[in-house]
């Protein structure tokens, strides 16, 4: 009798602790089936991913006032249709008040931390500066934005962005 009882007992135990394990790799995100597993972006994806976000930045932030329409180009490269016109709408409202043609810009990278990332859709976030000279002196800005892209056939394009900070 007392053979059967831990034998019970070791059954609950054990199926206790596979439970609790379990639940807790699905929590995790770490639990997948092979299904899953098949769907979740490599290594690549995310390097893909976090460059675009990257080069985004580094686009607008690093301008000649000397050349908007490379400025425009090297940006718009980046953007997803739907994300271009608005992009070139506002861009249009900026050239009517005039770009300083000494106005220049330089970005760099502090920082990118992919924020969520799927098959076809992704949030980076990106920490940048700026420094802007001009021949009213020299400017540093501090950056913080949730970059949002998605998958256009094989490219990973600019959909928007936000300011986060």
């Amino acid at each position: 009798m007392v053979a059967l009882a831990v034998v019970a007992l070791t059954v609950v135990v054990g199926v206790g602790a596979l439970v609790t394990l379990v639940v807790g790799h699905q929590r995790s995100g770490t639990w997948f089936s092979t299904g899953d597993a098949a769907r979740v972006p490599g290594e690549q994806v995310r390097g893909k991913v976090k460059a675009t976000a990257e080069q985004f930045c580094l686009r607008v932030d690093d301008f000649d006032g000397g050349d908007p329409d490379a400025y425009r180009k090297g940006v718009t490269a980046l953007l997803t249709t739907k994300y271009k016109a608005e992009f070139n709408s506002q861009f249009e409202q900026i050239e009517k008040l005039g770009i300083q043609s000494g106005q220049k810009g330089q970005g760099s990278i502090k920082a990118t931390g992919i924020q969520d990332l799927d098959a076809d859709s992704a949030t980076v976030l990106v920490a940048h500066d700026n420094t802007i000279t001009s021949a009213q002196g020299t400017v540093q800005r501090h950056h913080r934005w949730a970059v949002s892209l998605v998958k256009v056939g094989s490219r990973w394009l600019v959909d928007d962005f936000t300011q986060v900070s």
